[in-house]
């Protein structure tokens, strides 16, 4: 598991540390070295790997965009929104109702309610089912 780098601009290129465990990274560490150590570096094809990481890169600066807005999103959060959103980060495989998360924050209802909008208009959260049975899940 790969963990979230500290946002120092950094964080912005963690989008492509998932490319590196895909097997796209080992065809081209083949091709590389065709399979083999050589003592003599010069014996390896090194434009494969080049190409690679150039991939990544552009892969990564498309998405900068992506991340930057979402980052905007979350800076404009209210306090509560950002409570409610705690909540999901807290156990991110659970599917919450707004009793749920009252309980859990001490915010009152219609401010858990606010805020559950305000996070699925963002993006950070979806909504499953009506009515009663609505509950909140945390987007990846």
């Amino acid at each position: 598991m790969v963990e979230p780098l500290p946002w120092n601009g950094w964080s912005l290129w963690a989008g492509i540390s998932g490319v590196f465990g895909q097997n796209t990274h080992y065809k081209v560490l083949q091709q590389t070295s065709g399979g083999f150590y050589k003592s003599d570096s010069t014996q390896y094809k090194l434009e494969p790997l080049a190409w690679f990481f150039l991939q990544m890169l552009d892969s990564a600066i498309k998405d900068i965009g992506v991340l930057q807005a979402r980052y905007r999103a979350l800076k404009r959060l209210s306090e509560s929104a950002e409570k409610v959103l705690a909540c999901f980060k807290s156990s991110p495989e659970r599917r919450l109702t707004p009793a749920q998360i009252m309980e859990e924050t001490g915010i009152v209802r219609r401010t858990v309610q606010n805020s559950l909008k305000t996070l699925v208009q963002e993006g950070f959260i979806q909504r499953l089912g009506a009515g009663a049975g609505t509950r909140y899940q945390l987007v990846f």
